[in-house]
């Protein structure tokens, strides 16, 4: 979570425009939600400030560095060059690439399967909602992932996969889709499961 302060400095440098495009693209997405939210707010200003300042806060979250944690185990793994696009499907984060909808759609699709099915399902719900804006986010997301590379003492996880990270594809966003394997613990919790996949939440 970043410091007041810094929520304050980037709100400022959010300008008018593009305040009402944020607003306005989930009002329009969940539109009976976004009303009920303002009505339970009782100020739409306020509202729509408050939305600003959570979608400042996720721009800030995804610019952080991915945790050592992460790169040490695509250091640790081996992946096969036919699914290489896992290596970074592990290292991005879950919420940066798919909205909690669609890791919903996801998890309804696969619900009450398991193995192989279970991923399966999960892989076609995926397929089924790729559009060019999730391949466009892995792209940005692989880029800074990069800018973070190399890691001193990981060798593995900084060197081969620089490359592949600073070409995603299709291929690789599909990685990011099979990264989409949540199980929900909340009613807006969503827990990767211990795997080299998983995604969740969309950034404006």
């Amino acid at each position: 979570m970043a410091a007041p302060d810094v929520l304050e400095r980037g709100l400022e440098l959010v300008g008018e425009d593009e305040r009402k495009r944020l607003v306005a693209g989930y009002a329009g997405r969940f539109e009976p939600l976004w009303e009920a939210l303002c009505e339970q707010i009782g100020d739409r200003d306020v509202a729509e400030r408050a939305f600003v300042t959570g979608a400042v806060q996720a721009a800030i979250a995804e610019r952080r560095p991915r945790p050592r944690l992460l790169l040490e185990v695509i250091d640790r793994e081996t992946f096969p060059e036919s699914i290489e696009f896992e290596a970074l499907a592990w290292a991005l984060a879950p919420g940066h690439v798919w909205a909690a909808d669609e890791a919903g759609f996801a998890d309804d699709a696969a619900a009450g399967l398991e193995g192989e099915e279970w991923t399966l399902a999960v892989e076609e719900a995926g397929a089924e909602l790729l559009e060019p804006e999730h391949e466009e986010r892995v792209r940005v997301l692989a880029a800074r992932l990069l800018r973070q590379l190399p890691v001193e003492g990981l060798p593995e996880a900084s060197a081969p996969r620089a490359p592949r990270a600073s070409r995603p594809s299709a291929t690789a966003a599909s990685g990011s889709r099979s990264r989409s394997r949540c199980s929900r613990t909340t009613s807006s919790s969503w827990t990767p499961r211990p795997s080299p996949l998983s995604p969740g939440r969309r950034l404006p």
